[in-house]
């Protein structure tokens, strides 16, 4: 039975959560980060343990609940039992674990806004011991900044020698003996990945016969999504890899792909690819919108398999050299600055059309009538300038 003293905190480390859990709670949340499966849920678990626990993860969004009105109705049972039982104030309130806020943020938006507005008003709850679970790479964006500044961060990493001590302990637990080689190679092909071990172990069992099988995958990714699209890209087509690693940013993958089809392509077979995965990705992108505006998240794999497997995988079919560097997609910027151009026209009674022929009046000083403002015609010289081959300097206008 997992208890505090199974993940190798120090002794200051260990304070601060027996602290948390017995008074502190009621001060702040607890943040728990850290790489994907190092035992980040089973901790929140163990610190909990006394609390009946009310879940908010992944599967939460399938129930299209009204996310404050849940929480209110769940917690405020223990009025009622308040008056009647004789049980702890442990086993009257609830806890309350966030679990997943990253795929959350990335699949339903309204979710998590509901949530860090939740937060904002948290000290009504000091009875109740929250926890949020959050990934390395969360816990840097601005995104999550509300979650990291209103509690108490605690990190889960553990050295190569606590790794070895873990895979020791469990394959104890199952009586399997191996070689120290072997045993690095399973922390080395698992990516560190606690939950990626265990799985290991478990081939091992079920082959007792041949030890050294060499079944063990990496499927944990470290690093930002630009190292991780470079593993993906660089590794052997693995299905589970891919789709595990892109499910929480798949939209941004798939459109860095888009972005550089041209370096793994030849004119000769270009088009044909580009059209290909273009195609396969706006699929994606439209099964995308009918599983959020539908809440229909069994979609999910759909857009998976559409955005990233099939783009992925035709790359694969057509190049087969090592992938140094991925340039980022410019398409937010780029719908940005559409979408500022498109306001500017608007709120002008304008069309591109009509800057671009007031800049050619002043281009070739031409005496007509202008209606536009300078400071307007200012924003699109360069583009002017670059379409037409021209030269026009703001002094043009004057």
């Amino acid at each position: 039975m997992l208890e505090l003293n199974s993940f190798f905190f120090n002794d200051s480390q260990k304070k601060l959560l027996i602290k948390w859990i017995k008074e502190d709670y009621q001060k702040k949340p607890l943040c728990i980060h850290g790489r994907s499966g190092l035992g980040k849920t089973s901790l929140a678990n163990v610190l909990l343990k006394e609390y009946k626990i009310i879940n908010i993860d992944v599967e939460f969004i399938k129930n299209d609940s009204d996310f404050k009105e849940y929480i209110d109705l769940s917690l405020g049972k223990k009025n009622i039992c308040m008056m009647f039982s004789k049980e702890t104030q442990k086993q009257i309130y609830k806890s309350i674990l966030f679990d997943d806020i990253h795929i959350i943020q990335q699949l339903d938006k309204n979710l998590f806004k509901n949530i860090i507005q939740w937060i904002k008003q948290i000290n009504k709850y000091k009875n109740n011991p929250i926890i949020f679970i959050l990934t390395d790479q969360c816990i840097q964006k601005k995104t999550f900044k509300d979650i990291v500044d209103n509690s108490f961060c605690i990190e889960v990493k553990y050295t190569d020698n606590q790794y070895y001590k873990i895979l020791t302990k469990l394959l104890n637990e199952e009586n399997i003996l191996i070689s120290l080689n072997h045993s690095q190679s399973i922390i080395k092909k698992s990516g560190k990945n606690i939950n990626n071990i265990k799985s290991n172990i478990s081939i091992l069992k079920d082959n007792e016969e041949n030890k050294d099988i060499e079944v063990i995958k990496e499927n944990d990714f470290c690093g930002g999504l630009h190292e991780i699209m470079l593993k993906i890209l660089n590794d052997n087509f693995d299905i589970n890899n891919i789709l595990s690693n892109s499910f929480s940013d798949y939209n941004i993958i798939s459109l860095n792909l888009l972005d550089n089809l041209h370096n793994f392509f030849n004119q000769k077979n270009f088009i044909k690819n580009y059209s290909d995965i273009y195609k396969s990705i706006c699929i994606g992108d439209r099964y995308n919108s009918e599983m959020i505006i539908e809440h229909h998240y069994d979609l999910l794999e759909h857009v998976l398999v559409n955005q990233v497997l099939y783009p992925i995988y035709k790359i694969k079919q057509n190049y087969n050299k090592i992938i140094k560097e991925i340039n980022y997609n410019k398409y937010i910027s780029k719908s940005i600055y559409y979408i500022s151009n498109y306001n500017t026209f608007i709120k002008n009674d304008i069309t591109m059309l009509n800057v671009y022929y007031e800049l050619f009046l002043y281009d070739f000083s031409i005496n007509l009538e202008k209606k536009i403002d300078k400071k307007i015609l200012e924003k699109y010289i360069k583009i002017y300038n670059w379409i037409f081959s021209r030269s026009v300097t703001k002094n043009k206008l004057k």
